[in-house]
């Protein structure tokens, strides 16, 4: 959808959701940067890339290539036992969607769980 900064309504949106799982620490915006914000809590950090969607309920496949370049950048980060990468796909109405960022695949989770919190 957007190429261009995050949506500061979706990150609004995003924080009170990223609080409940540990400290939250937001990442200097850029073309380089790997996600929005990170999460720190006992079972690691979870790099989190937010955005908007106008069609919340698009299967996998489709989610998956309309956000293709952050789940890029996502996967510029290494993954290990303690590291996670989770794309968060927020509607105009509030409703929610989250993904795991595997090095092959997209795994949509339930709640956003990724790093135990």
């Amino acid at each position: 959808m957007s190429r261009g900064p995050p949506s500061q309504t979706a990150l609004d949106a995003a924080l009170p959701l990223a609080t409940l799982r540990g400290t939250v620490y937001f990442l200097a915006p850029g073309r380089e940067c790997p996600a929005n914000f990170e999460i720190l809590n006992r079972q690691g950090v979870t790099f989190v890339a937010v955005k908007m969607s106008r069609c919340l309920h698009a299967p996998l496949a489709e989610m998956e290539k309309e956000y293709q370049e952050a789940i890029f950048r996502l996967r510029v980060v290494p993954i290990s036992p303690c590291v996670y990468r989770e794309l968060w796909v927020c509607s105009r109405n509030g409703r929610w969607r989250f993904f795991e960022v595997r090095d092959r695949d997209l795994v949509e989770l339930a709640i956003p769980v990724g790093g135990g919190g």
